[in-house]
C-alpha cells in the first residue's frame, strides 16, 4: 500500500515537471516577445505594452493612453518590463510562470477526482487539443486571457477540493456503525467551503474583474449555487459570512485601483474606457454560434465544436454509466450551465475560448475515464505520450518552420521602416483610423504622446476628431494608414492631400503586401 501510494507521488511529480517543462517551451514559441521573433507581431500585445511601458514612464492608462482592457493588465505586463529592465523579454518570463501554473492546475483538479493515469490522459488530450494547429486555441499564450485562466483554475481547484472534502465527511459517517440509523445529511453541516477558501475566490474573482469583467460569469455560476445551497438548507450565517468574505476578496483587489484613478483626477477615464466603452463595444457583435464567427479560423472552430461535443458527450454517458460519485455529477452539471453562454459569446476570438478551458477538463476528463476502462493499461501509459510528442514536434515544425508568425526574410515594408527607425529611434506612430499591426513600436524607442495612438474596433467618432486633429497638428512623426478593399483611389488622393497639409509625405506603400501607406513627417 505504501509502495502504490510512493509510486503515486512519484508520478505525479514527473507529470507536473514535464508540464511545466512543456508550458515554457510552448509559451517561447507561441510569445511575440520571445528572442526568436525580431518583433512584436501581436496587435493587442502591442497596445499591452505601450499601456504598461506608459504607465511606468508617469502616463495614467486610459487618460493619457487610451485601450479599453481592465487596469490589472498593465499591471501585469509591468511587473514583466521591471523584471529585465522594461526590456520585452519579462513579459514571457511572467507568462511562462503563468501558463506553468495553468497547465500544473488542470491535471491537479483532474487528480482530485481521478487516478493518474486517468488524469495524464485527460490533460495530454486536452492541452494537444488547444496546441492542435498553428494559430492555436492557446495563441499567444501572453494574452490577459492567459492569466484569467490560472485565477479560473485556482478557484475551480479550491471549488472542486471542497465538495470532495465535503463528500468524504459524508461517507466517513455513513459507513460509521454508531451512525448507522441516521441521515448523514443531519450530522455533517452542509457548510463546504471555508473562510479562507471562500477569501481566495473572492480574490481570483476580483482579479477577473479588473482585467475582463463579463468572464465573472463562472462565479456567479459556481459560488452563486453555493450561495443558494446555503439559503436552502437555512445557514444563514453562514450564508452572510460566506458572501461576506467573498465580496471582500473583490474589493481588496478591485479598490486600490479606483483610490489610485480618483487621486490621479482619472477615475471618469477609467470609468469611461474599461466600463462605458466595453459595453457599448459588447453589444455590436451580436451571436454568433459555433461555425458562424468571422474572427476564427475554421480549425479553430471545430476544436470549438469538437470540446463542446466531448463535454455534452461524456457527461451523458458518465450519468447512463450509472457510475455512482455525486462529486463528479455535480460538477458536470454546474459546468454545463455556462457553457453555452459562453461559446454563444458576441463577436470574439479564438483566444477568448481559452477561458472555456475550466470547463472543457471536465468534459475531457470523464471521456477519459470511460476511455481508459476500455483500453489495456500498457497502451493508457504509452499513447498520452506518443501524443505529447507528435502534437508538441507538429506544433514546433509550423511555428518556426511551415508556417512562422513573421517571415523569416524581412520585406520590404519591414526593412524600410527599419532603415528610417535607425535613423528616427525615438519617432512616434500613430495607427491611424487602424488596429495597432507592424512593428513600429519594436523598432522605435519612443512613447506616443497622444492618447489614441491607435483606433480600437468599435471606435467612437470623438476619438477619429481627435485623431485628426494630431495629423492636423503634425504631432506623430510616423503614421500607419491601413488601406482597407473598399477605399478607392479617389478616397486615396483626398487623404495624400489631407496628410500633406499636416505636413506629411508618402514614405511607403505596400499596396500589393498588406496595403499599408505610411506617411512621415517632413524634415
Amino acid at each position: 500500500m505504501e509502495n502504490g501510494i510512493k509510486q503515486n507521488k512519484n508520478t505525479d511529480r514527473l507529470v507536473i515537471l514535464l508540464l511545466a517543462a512543456s508550458a515554457v517551451f510552448l509559451t517561447f514559441l507561441t510569445c511575440p516577445f520571445s528572442p526568436i521573433y525580431r518583433y512584436n507581431f501581436e496587435p493587442d500585445e502591442i497596445c499591452y505594452q505601450i499601456m504598461s511601458l506608459g504607465w511606468l514612464k508617469g502616463k495614467i492608462p486610459y487618460r493619457d493612453l487610451f485601450d479599453h482592457k481592465g487596469p490589472l493588465t498593465y499591471v501585469i505586463y509591468s511587473l514583466g518590463l521591471l523584471l529585465t529592465g522594461k526590456n520585452t523579454l519579462g513579459i514571457l518570463f511572467v507568462f511562462s510562470a503563468i501558463n506553468i501554473g495553468s497547465f500544473i492546475l488542470v491535471y491537479k483538479t483532474m487528480r482530485l477526482c481521478f487516478p493518474e493515469n486517468k488524469s495524464i490522459v485527460g490533460t495530454t488530450l486536452i492541452l494537444s487539443l488547444f496546441f492542435a494547429a498553428k494559430n492555436p486555441l492557446f495563441a499567444s499564450g501572453t494574452k490577459p486571457d492567459h492569466f484569467i485562466l490560472l485565477v479560473l483554475l485556482i478557484s475551480e481547484y479550491l471549488y472542486v477540493r471542497g465538495i470532495k472534502e465535503y463528500r468524504k465527511k459524508i461517507n466517513a459517517l455513513s459507513s460509521s456503525e454508531t451512525e448507522k440509523k441516521e441521515s448523514s445529511k443531519q450530522k455533517v453541516s452542509p457548510v463546504v467551503f471555508g473562510k479562507r477558501d471562500m477569501f481566495l475566490i473572492g480574490l481570483c474573482c476580483g482579479a477577473v474583474f479588473m482585467i475582463k469583467m463579463n468572464v465573472c460569469i463562472y462565479f456567479l455560476t459556481f459560488i452563486g449555487f453555493y450561495f443558494l445551497w446555503l439559503l436552502y438548507r437555512k445557514e444563514g450565517k453562514a450564508f452572510f459570512w460566506s458572501c461576506g468574505l467573498f465580496l471582500s476578496g473583490i474589493v481588496l483587489v478591485c479598490l486600490p485601483f479606483f483610490i489610485y484613478y480618483s487621486l490621479n483626477g482619472a477615475l471618469s477615464d477609467l470609468i469611461y474606457a474599461y466600463f462605458t466603452f466595453n459595453i457599448k463595444y459588447a453589444g455590436k457583435g451580436g451571436i454568433h454560434l459555433f461555425l458562424s464567427r468571422p474572427y476564427i479560423e475554421m480549425h479553430n472552430q471545430y476544436t470549438i465544436v469538437l470540446l463542446f461535443v466531448v463535454l455534452a458527450g461524456a457527461s451523458l454517458c458518465y450519468y447512463l454509466s450509472g457510475k455512482n460519485d455525486k462529486t463528479q455529477r455535480l460538477v458536470t452539471l454546474l459546468c454545463g450551465v455556462p457553457v453555452y453562454a459562453m461559446i454563444a459569446f458576441p463577436e470574439t476570438f479564438a483566444y477568448t475560448f481559452v477561458l472555456l478551458l475550466p470547463l472543457y477538463l471536465w468534459g475531457t476528463a470523464i471521456f477519459s475515464d470511460l476511455l481508459v476502462s476500455f483500453l489495456p493499461e500498457k497502451i493508457t501509459r504509452i499513447a498520452p505520450v506518443v501524443m505529447a510528442i507528435f502534437i508538441v514536434g507538429n506544433f514546433t515544425v509550423y511555428q518556426l518552420l511551415l508556417l512562422p508568425s513573421i517571415p523569416k526574410e524581412k520585406t520590404e515594408y519591414e526593412a524600410a521602416m527599419k532603415t528610417y527607425y535607425d535613423s528616427h529611434p525615438d519617432a512616434t506612430c500613430l495607427y491611424f483610423t487602424n488596429l495597432c499591426d507592424g512593428f513600429h513600436y519594436s523598432y522605435s524607442t519612443a512613447l506616443p504622446d497622444f492618447r489614441f495612438f491607435f483606433m480600437p474596433r468599435e471606435g467612437t467618432s470623438d476619438m477619429y476628431s481627435e485623431q485628426i486633429g494630431y495629423v492636423r497638428a503634425g504631432i506623430p512623426d510616423v503614421i500607419a494608414f491601413f488601406r482597407t478593399p473598399d477605399v478607392d483611389e479617389a478616397f486615396m488622393e483626398k487623404m495624400d492631400t489631407f496628410f500633406s497639409e499636416g505636413g506629411y509625405h508618402l514614405y511607403f506603400d505596400d499596396f500589393d503586401d498588406s496595403q499599408y501607406y505610411i506617411y512621415v513627417r517632413n524634415e
